[in-house]
């Protein structure tokens, strides 16, 4: 269950039900770029037509779908970054530093009548509140949101200025195409649960530098899976090419599931320059839901206090 702040900010945005719910059409800006460089993982995701897709990615962040649903209806794109630095000690989605942009149908007239008491008008400009949980909102325009734990500034420096976020630029083009787009700037804080890859040297230098993944829709039930791996040093492509192979096999060639066992026919691993490419052409959303909650991108939403 979500925690308190994000519980009041869910009801918040269900009042705007009443309002137009004519999504804007793309082309849309590089809202990823608007996000804190901090963040360790980034998500892109595209919402229209990607229903069950965008459940699935809520659940996995311990939120509740359903309360969530009528929001869905009005995003259009939405970019959440995480800043994950000392996950494993405590810390949740109700304590870290979290960041959203979207794009969608959002009336910033309405946003302060429907925010109810608990959100205060900011005094540092016209369409901000400061909210439970140290979470920030700014409405950009109608079409356009902000929503940041701390670093709101930040995020209007960046739209600003234009610039891109260095950390991902060895994948920039990763959502091109893809209903969902991940980028984990900072390995470190996944590696511990994906036991096929290295973790650092002897030495304790770093091994891999980005990890990229990217899902693109086959149909209402199954999306090809994307992996890119962004080795510190190219020429530890080949070993983590082989350990990726060997990782797979034993994830899912020595599965129970004879369909997990049959996605072994289809696995294709590549070397690239500087880059090991992974591809599954067809996974089914319960396999991918096994696969990314095994990752542990998110960390776990708040238990409510009984």
């Amino acid at each position: 269950m979500a925690g308190k702040s994000l519980k009041i900010l869910i009801l918040f945005l269900v009042l705007l039900v009443a309002s137009c719910r004519t999504l804007p059409e793309g082309p849309y800006p590089d809202i990823i770029d608007w996000l804190p460089v901090e963040s360790d993982v980034i998500l892109r995701m595209e919402v229209p037509e990607n229903t069950a897709l965008v459940n699935m990615i809520i659940q996995n962040a311990g939120l509740d779908p359903e309360e969530l649903s009528k929001i869905m209806d009005r995003t259009a794109l939405v970019a959440v970054g995480l800043e994950l630095e000392g996950f494993g000690t405590g810390n949740t989605i109700e304590a870290i530093p979290l960041h959203l942009a979207s794009i969608g149908v959002w009336p910033k007239n309405l946003l302060g009548t429907a925010l109810g008491k608990e959100w205060k008008k900011s005094v540092l400009g016209k369409h901000r509140w400061n909210g439970p949980g140290g979470l920030e909102l700014k409405a950009l325009s109608n079409n356009e949101l902000l929503l940041s734990r701390g670093k709101t500034d930040v995020m209007l420096e960046r739209l600003e200025s234009g610039e891109v976020n260095p950390r991902i630029q060895r994948a920039a083009d990763l959502h091109h195409g893809a209903d969902l787009a991940i980028w984990v700037t900072d390995p470190e804080v996944i590696l511990y649960s994906l036991p096929m890859l290295p973790a650092s040297n002897p030495d304790g230098t770093e091994v891999i530098e980005l990890i990229g993944l990217a899902l693109k829709k086959v149909d209402s039930q199954h999306y090809a899976l994307f992996l890119s791996i962004y080795p510190s040093d190219a020429r530890l492509s080949g070993s983590l090419a082989f350990a990726l192979r060997l990782g797979f096999s034993a994830r899912f060639g020595m599965s129970s599931d004879p369909d997990e066992r049959a996605l072994m026919t289809d696995l294709h691993v590549e070397i690239g320059t500087g880059e090991v490419k992974v591809l599954l052409p067809s996974m089914s959303l319960e396999m991918l839901d096994n696969f990314l909650g095994e990752m542990k991108l998110f960390p776990e939403a708040e238990e409510n206090e009984s």
